[in-house]
């Protein structure tokens, strides 16, 4: 008879003789990755495609090949079944998928497409006649499955084809769920709720497969730190987007614990506006220590890949390192302990990682952190006079990639330190508001003190330690309590029992108590939270994370019956906003405008 072990797979137990095959794993028909740096993996699918005569189910974020689309029309025509779930909000970044999409309609392929949470991000096509599923990282583009150059000009991608009747079963009825879902898909074309039916039976759920949104202990977060925190030999990581701060922070613990890491990115994530948390991300793991590589080759590293040592393990499919991957997008990952599947992509790391490919070109290089923008200031101006000090506000634009910022106040080319690592953010103009009552005048003047760039976050002061331990679910608006540094009555009074704080354009965040309490203000409501809620700016879908290092600003020390201040922005080391929708990029747009 066959039982499950405890690595999920059959293991043959003959009863007569008490001889077991401990671990042993099946070998199936099909057990294929395709490598589409040389190889030509669209040729895999098109060929199933065409042999298919039972059905064909197909999950897909966006078409952009019409290679795809013509062989599933035909195989429609030929009166082969053929089922897809899209999603036309990928038209914004892909404007051929929308056409593709209404060619498929107009044959009578039956579409769904995903209409709320988060975008449909599956890439897999289930041949139901050949009991075979293709998926991974590879979207349906002409350049994900096929190189343009071998080895010098192609996508990193994840190809995976099998016929392993527990995984090919989970995603029939995981697709088939989707497919019944009238909450979170609607008719696209020539499938309204009233034909919507099952066509397989439903089938038990392979434990190695992984499927988002899910929460707690079942989501891809929670499944991949636990995984992290387990290994004690070595973590390999090639990762196109990583925004999420549990990723991040245990990455970085399990090094400092004396775990090797390497990690391969992508570096046209490194300064994408849209994607200013992944920055922040990678800076985070260099500072931290982590050997990173970028991307050398032409074209893209859109690979999702995780390779645990000791554990022997193996995590790919469809998720990055965001929160989105986890908690709202449809996604499917494979946390598996195959053998092979884990030798084949150990080979596969090590090739792009030491640049050993037969042709001797280069496909990764060293990561090299970028500086940050030239913070702008905004108001007072330069060399402003008769500004009164009841109620001044210190206006600058740090840029896009500005996080924590050390407040100088002095009236010297090198004034004290007044404040140290302030969390006050990256969107808009920073508005540091001073509340207090100071009868002089100020004064500004251009004159800009010399900075010292540090490579690396601090880690010792309270302010960093705290920001490292908040999550991105959490949001991270740290300590922003004004310190007094220096004696003066002025400052005396300054630092008595007042709220320091600052705001984006009035509605947003509110930073600090003196005592150090960590809170939020609601934008809409005007309703405090305490941060271990969801902040309120992942209602902009902006994932707010902890901040390590960032820029410092050099403006004045008051000192005691003087009226001259000099204001200075200095920058020390810029680090990244999980995704920014098209919303919270026009609200960015108002408040700088």
């Amino acid at each position: 008879m066959f039982v499950k072990n405890r690595l999920g797979r059959c293991a043959l137990v003959c009863l007569a003789t008490t001889f077991m095959l401990a671990h042993a794993w099946p070998a199936h028909a099909l057990e294929r990755l395709c490598d589409s740096s040389f190889e030509n993996c669209r040729n895999e699918l098109i060929t199933r495609i065409q042999a298919e005569q039972i059905g064909i189910d197909v999950g897909a974020w966006f078409f952009e090949d019409s290679r795809f689309s013509s062989e599933l029309i035909k195989r429609k025509q030929a009166g082969v079944p053929v089922r897809l779930i899209a999603d036309p909000d990928a038209d914004k970044q892909h404007p051929l998928n929308g056409p593709l999409l209404d060619q498929m309609a107009a044959a009578g392929i039956p579409i769904r497409e995903k209409t709320s949470g988060g975008i449909e991000h599956w890439k897999a096509m289930i041949f139901a006649g050949q009991n075979v599923l293709y998926f991974g990282s590879a979207n349906y583009s002409v350049n994900a499955f096929v190189p343009n150059v071998p080895y010098r000009d192609y996508v990193d991608e994840t190809v995976y084809l099998t016929d392993d009747p527990d995984v090919v079963n989970s995603f029939k009825t995981k697709f088939e769920n989707a497919w019944l879902d009238t909450t979170n898909y609607i008719n696209y074309a020539n499938a309204p709720n009233s034909s919507l039916a099952r066509r397989y039976p439903i089938y038990p759920i392979d434990p190695e497969l992984n499927w988002a949104p899910a929460s707690g202990t079942a989501s891809y977060r929670s499944r991949s730190v636990a995984a992290y925190n387990a290994e004690t030999q070595r973590i390999d990581v090639i990762m196109y987007r990583i925004t999420d701060q549990a990723h991040v922070d245990a990455l970085i613990k399990r090094f400092r614990a004396g775990v090797p890491v390497r990690f391969y990115t992508e570096q046209a994530m490194y300064r994408d506006l849209t994607q200013p948390w992944h920055s922040y991300s990678v800076d985070r793991l260099y500072a931290a220590g982590i050997p990173i590589k970028d991307r050398a080759h032409a074209g893209q590293n859109h690979e999702k890949l995780v390779l645990l040592y000791g554990q022997r393990k193996t995590i790919f499919g469809s998720s990055n390192m965001t929160s989105k991957s986890s908690d709202s997008q449809h996604e499917h990952n494979y946390f598996t302990p195959n053998p092979t599947l884990f030798n084949w992509f150990v080979t596969y790391f090590e090739r792009r990682w030491n640049n050993s490919n037969p042709s001797g070109v280069q496909e990764t290089g060293p990561f090299t952190p970028l500086p940050p923008d030239t913070p702008a200031y905004t108001t007072p101006a330069d060399n402003a006079a008769s500004v009164a000090t009841s109620g001044a506000q210190l206006v600058w634009d740090g840029g896009p990639w500005a996080h924590n910022y050390d407040i100088y106040f002095g009236t010297s080319a090198t004034p004290p330190l007044y404040a140290a690592n302030l969390n006050l953010g990256l969107l808009g103009p920073i508005l540091f508001r001073r509340s207090e009552r100071v009868a002089q005048a100020l004064e500004l003047s251009d004159r800009r003190p010399r900075c010292n760039r540090v490579t690396s976050p601090r880690r010792t002061d309270s302010a960093s330690e705290v920001s490292d331990r908040i999550s991105e679910s959490e949001l991270s608006l740290v300590d922003c309590e004004m310190r007094s540094v220096a004696p003066g009555a002025a400052l005396e009074s300054i630092s008595r029992g007042h709220r320091r704080h600052r705001e984006i354009t009035g509605r947003g965040w509110c930073c600090a108590r003196r005592l150090g309490r960590v809170e939020a203000r609601n934008h809409r409501r005007n309703v405090r939270e305490k941060l271990a809620r969801r902040p309120v700016l992942t209602r902009l879908e902006v994932g707010v994370h902890h901040i390590v290092a960032g820029v410092q600003l050099f403006s004045s020390l008051m000192r005691h019956g003087r009226s001259r201040f000099r204001f200075a922005i200095c920058i020390d080391r810029l680090l990244p906003v999980s995704h920014a929708s098209e919303r919270v990029r026009r609200h960015v747009q108002r408040v700088r405008r």
